[in-house]
C-alpha cells in the first residue's frame, strides 16, 4: 500500500507541478495533505475501536513536539535537497538513510542484524543503486542540506516506531496527534518558502477545475501513504521499512543499459 500511492502521489505530483498546470508550491501542498491526514486519521479512529488508546496515557508535550518538528524538518529539509541538488544525487543520498536507520537500530539495541540482514540490505541498496540514472551534480550547500535530510528523514522513522512501541499508539492515533501541528507548521511558513524557492506566491495562482481535481486526489493519496507508513514501521520495524520502501526507486526508473539487456552489459 505504502509502495502503491507513493508511486501514485508520484506521478500526480509530477502531472501538477509541470506542464500547463504549473503548480509550484511543493510545501503548502504539503501542508494541505497533513491537514487532509489528520482528518482522516481522526475520522479512522471514530469508525475503529478507539477505546482502548483513549486510556492510555500519552506522550507528554515536548516529545509529541519534537516529533512534529523533527517530522517537518524532514519534509523541508527533502524538498530544499531536491531544489539544490540534481535528481541522482537527490536519491543516492536518499538511499543512504537506509544504512543511516538500520546504524540508529543497531545502536539503540533495539534490533540485531545477522548476515542474512546485511545481505538483504546490500542487495537492496545495490539494485536500487543501478536504476539511478542522470548526472550527479551537487554544490556544497547541497550537500550540507542532503546530508542532513536524510539523517533527518531516518530518526524521524526511528522516533515514529518508538513512540508507537512504547506508548501503544496504533498508527491511526499517532497520525491523529501529530498530524494538525505540522499542517500548522507547514502552512504557517510554507507559502513564504515556496514564493522564495520559486518566486510566486500561492495567491497568484490562477485556480480551476483543472489545478483542483489533481490536488484533491493527491490530499486523498497522502492519507492511505501516511497511513500505509506509520503502519508499515508499526509492523515491520524501521529498517525493514527503509529497506522495502526503496523498491519504489526502482519502480520509477529503468536505465539505458537495463533496456537494452544483459548481453550488451556483459560486453
Amino acid at each position: 500500500m505504502e509502495i502503491t500511492s507513493a508511486v501514485l502521489m508520484i506521478i500526480c505530483n509530477k502531472a501538477l507541478m509541470t506542464g500547463s498546470l504549473n503548480f509550484r508550491y511543493p510545501t503548502t501542498l504539503t501542508a494541505a495533505h497533513f491537514a487532509w491526514t489528520a482528518a482522516g486519521s481522526t475520522l479512522i479512529n471514530k469508525c475503529t475501536d478507539s477505546d482502548r488508546d483513549a486510556k492510555l496515557e500519552l506522550p507528554p508535550w515536548y516529545v509529541i513536539g519534537a516529533f512534529v518538528l523533527l517530522s517537518s524538518a524532514a519534509i523541508i529539509l527533502s524538498n530544499a535537497s531536491l531544489l539544490l541538488n540534481s535528481v541522482a544525487f537527490y536519491q543516492i543520498m536518499k538511499l543512504a538513510t537506509l544504512p543511516f536507520v538500520a546504524l540508529l537500530e543497531w545502536t539503540a539495541g533495539t534490533k540485531v542484524f545477522t548476515l542474512w540482514h546485511l545481505l538483504f540490505y546490500a542487495t537492496i541498496m545495490a539494485g536500487v543503486g543501478m536504476t539511478i540514472v542522470g548526472d550527479v551534480v551537487a554544490t556544497p550547500l547541497g550537500t550540507v542540506v542532503a546530508s542532513i535530510s536524510f539523517m533527518s528523514a531516518g530518526l524521524h522513522q526511528v522516533f515514529c516506531g518508538r513512540l508507537q512501541a512504547n506508548w501503544g499508539l496504533s498508527p491511526s492515533k499517532l497520525l491523529s496527534m501529530v498530524s494538525p501541528y505540522k499542517a500548522a507548521l507547514l502552512f504557517s511558513f510554507g507559502p513564504v518558502m515556496d514564493a522564495a524557492w520559486f518566486g510566486g506566491w500561492i495567491t497568484s495562482y490562477g485556480w480551476g477545475m483543472n489545478a483542483g481535481a489533481p490536488i484533491l486526489v493527491t490530499c486523498v493519496l497522502a492519507i492511505a501513504l501516511n497511513m500505509a507508513e506509520y503502519s508499515a514501521i508499526h509492523l515491520l520495524g524501521a529498517g525493514t521499512y527503509q529497506a522495502l520502501s526503496q523498491l519504489k526507486t526502482a519502480g520509477r526508473h529503468r536505465p539505458d543499459y537495463l533496456r537494452r539487456g544483459w548481453p550488451h552489459m556483459l560486453r
